[in-house]
């Protein structure tokens, strides 16, 4: 484990915990990495979860979580609009259709549905270069798989040709506007 990493999750986290609402039935994590660690840190607010990642098998890690093999790049085993919140952190730099991604969280989510992302900024790019490939504080193959950095314009038109609601989103910088932070209703 590298030693920013934590710290940085923590920070999400947190960034997320302020936004959920208060009786969540089902949450999903796009990209919820190999041991689902967001959702177990959130498992006080919602009462079932699912994980997708390309990176786990499918099974069940707790009563409340199930983890599904999925390439977000492409559809996932959920009906329409039967998710009350979409979480994706960290997440979207790594997809190579990233508009899919937001489209496939749109499709999922309930109406009234809540999407809660971040996804580093352009300013982070230099950062995050030097942090991983000079100090190593942050794993360098995580960094290499960025398949791109985001502006805040650039969210809120995919989200629009997501169709949300962007009356009712939000969508800001965060950490020294080195990360986007995206609020998004259905």
């Amino acid at each position: 484990m590298y030693i920013l990493e934590p710290i940085l999750r923590k920070l999400r986290i947190s960034r997320i915990t302020k936004n959920l609402p208060k009786k969540v039935e089902l949450l999903v994590d796009f990209g919820c990495g190999e041991e689902a660690g967001v959702l177990q840190d959130l498992a006080n607010y919602y009462q079932r979860a699912i994980g997708f990642d390309g990176r786990v098998s499918n099974r069940k890690i707790s009563e409340k979580i199930i983890l599904q093999q999925a390439n977000l790049n492409q559809r996932v085993n959920l009906e329409d609009n039967s998710v009350d919140v979409v979480i994706c952190l960290a997440v979207l730099e790594h997809v190579l259709k990233p508009q899919e991604l937001l489209n496939e969280a749109y499709r999922v989510l309930k109406p009234g549905g809540i999407l809660l992302l971040t996804t580093p900024s352009w300013v982070a790019k230099p950062i995050l270069e030097f942090l991983s490939y000079r100090l190593k504080i942050v794993d360098r193959r995580e960094i290499e798989d960025h398949q791109r950095y985001f502006w805040n314009k650039e969210l809120k038109e995919m989200l629009k040709i997501a169709h949300f609601d962007l009356s009712k989103a939000k969508v800001s910088y965060f950490q020294f506007a080195c990360n986007n932070f995206v609020f998004a209703k259905k």
